[in-house]
Formats: structure tokens, C-alpha cells, sequence
């Protein structure tokens, strides 16, 4: 009996110890901008908590890093760098940060160690919902064809599968891709065999002539600095420019998600590869089982079924 009421004690202290340790949810003042956004709008999350009770924490770092996670999960890209202030009288400490959604579907807002009160706390923001259209002005729109692909050709396209469709003699290699010109000023990058980038230069059109039929297809860019137009409609950049050689203007289309697989691929290969001993690659899949497999993909990331890592 003395050993069975033994280890019932360190049982109790064992659950008691863990549930100490473990995170928990901490009440915090916070506020959304909204519950319900379309793809290429900015989501703001606003939160207040108590008064610093451990010094030395960069409170900026932190959520920065709590951000970052929610965006290596491929839910959420953040969008400037979070801002921390301080009540003069009450010393609370409210925090702001702003986000844009890569996916469609039911996103969890990202969850925020509140280590400059306690190591064992979070704040929770719930979940938004994020519509397969865009918010154009006040009026919603589909999605554009630039989300999923350029010219008819998927984001992450193997070129094995491309050179069926593509005009004879239209690649060129270039420093660190293969590019493709089926048609005048439009070039497809094929970085590593796969899709993940193209430019289109359009002659004697400026900028500034062509920027209203640009906001009234990707609506209000996210980023604006000097002669340089950016949108972020998913895992999809576009950027526009002024082409200060020919007056025109030159847009550049990057699939970031493509972009990440790639940089992993090429550190895995080129970097862990060797400091593991690792020899050799994967075999390259047939083109035809590959192009099923990119068109499936790009649905499951239209429909948000997958993370988009």
C-alpha cells in the first residue's frame, strides 16, 4: 500500500511539474482587422499585455520569430517588421503586426511566446478565413491566372514536360537558369529543370500609363518604393517596374513556394549532401507523371488543402 500511494504522489508531481512547464494561452487585449479577408489582402493583428516582468527580452525578435514560424508552415507572409511600444503611465506593452495570407481556406493566426512576461505563456489570435478571390477597390474579383501559372505553363513545370509546348530554338542558358522565350518579351526561368520565375518586358509603355489597368487586375499593391510596384497574391510576387533603358515597363513574376523548394533542394544537394557524405540525386521522374503530378499539386494549393511548404 505505501508503495502504491508512493507512486501515485510522484505521478501527481510528474502532471503537476508538466502542466507547469508546458505553454498555456494567456489573456491578452488583441484585435483583428478582420475574421474574413480575400488573398491579397493585408490581415493586422494588434495585441496589449501586461507590463515587462522579465528585462532583456527583445520583444521585436521574438514576435519576428513567431511570424517567421507561421510562414515556414506556409500559412502566413509577413508583411514590414512588427512594432513594440511601451504606455508611458501604465508601462503595458502593446504590439503590432501585419501579415498576408498564402493560402485559401481556414488560416491560425500566428501564436506569440509572451516571454517578456513569463516563459510559459502565449497569445492566441484564433483563425481567419481567407476567399479564393481578390478586393479590388470595393468590389471582389476571381483570381488571375498569374497565381497558378504564366502563359499557359504551371509553376513548377518541369522543362523536360515544357519542351513539348514550347517553340524550337526558344532556350537559352542563362547564369543560374535555363530560359525559355515562347513568345516577344515574355521569358520563362527554369531554375534546377523547374518553373519558379518569368519577366515580361513590355516597350514604350510606361509605368505610370500602365498602372491603373495593373491595380484594376491585382488591386492596391502591398509594397510601393520609388518607380517599383509589388504584389503579393499568395505564394505569387509580382513586381513592376519602370524600364528606365527603353521608357517601358518590365514586370518580374516569382513563385516564392517554387523559389523555397528549390534554395532547400540546392542546400540539401550542395551543402548538408556533402557534409553528410551523400552522393548522387534522385532519379528525375518521366515528364509526363511529373506534369500530372505539378497540376495536382497546384490544385491542392489553390484549394488550401496542403501547407505549401
Amino acid at each position: 500500500m505505501r508503495n502504491l500511494c508512493l507512486l501515485v504522489t510522484l505521478g501527481l508531481l510528474t502532471s503537476l511539474a508538466a502542466e507547469t512547464t508546458s505553454t498555456r494561452p494567456a489573456f491578452t487585449n488583441f484585435k483583428v482587422s478582420s475574421r474574413t479577408i480575400a488573398l491579397n489582402q493585408t490581415l493586422r493583428v494588434e495585441f496589449t499585455t501586461l507590463p515587462r516582468q522579465v528585462e532583456g527580452v527583445d520583444i521585436a525578435r521574438v514576435v519576428t520569430q513567431a511570424v517567421d514560424a507561421s510562414r515556414l508552415d506556409g500559412q502566413w507572409r509577413p508583411l514590414g517588421a512588427p512594432t513594440v511600444s511601451e504606455h508611458e503611465k501604465t508601462h503595458t506593452i502593446t504590439v503590432t503586426f501585419a501579415v498576408l495570407p498564402r493560402k485559401v481556406g481556414e488560416l491560425p493566426l500566428p501564436r506569440i511566446p509572451l516571454t517578456w512576461i513569463a516563459d510559459n505563456q502565449v497569445a492566441e489570435f484564433g483563425l481567419v478565413t481567407v476567399q479564393p478571390q481578390l478586393v479590388i477597390g470595393g468590389n471582389t474579383a476571381e483570381l488571375p491566372g498569374e497565381v497558378s501559372g504564366i502563359a499557359g505553363h504551371l509553376w513548377g513545370e518541369r522543362l523536360d514536360a515544357a519542351q513539348e509546348t514550347l517553340p524550337k530554338d526558344s532556350l537559352t542558358r542563362g547564369e543560374n537558369a535555363i530560359i525559355a522565350k515562347p513568345m516577344p518579351g515574355l521569358e520563362l526561368f527554369y531554375r534546377d529543370g523547374a518553373l519558379g520565375e518569368a519577366t515580361l518586358t513590355i516597350a514604350d509603355l510606361p509605368l505610370a500609363r500602365a498602372r491603373d489597368s495593373f491595380l484594376s487586375r491585382w488591386g492596391a499593391p502591398q509594397l510601393e518604393e520609388g518607380d517599383s510596384l509589388t504584389w503579393i497574391l499568395g505564394w505569387t510576387r509580382i513586381t513592376a517596374t519602370a524600364n528606365a533603358e527603353g521608357g517601358g515597363t518590365v514586370l518580374r513574376f516569382v513563385r516564392e513556394d517554387i523559389q523555397g523548394i528549390l534554395d532547400r533542394a540546392r542546400v540539401g544537394r550542395d551543402v548538408f549532401g556533402i557534409l553528410d557524405g551523400r552522393q548522387g540525386s534522385a532519379p528525375a521522374l518521366d515528364p509526363k507523371e511529373q506534369r500530372q503530378q505539378d497540376a495536382e499539386r497546384e490544385l491542392k494549393r489553390l484549394t488550401g488543402e496542403n501547407p505549401g511548404k
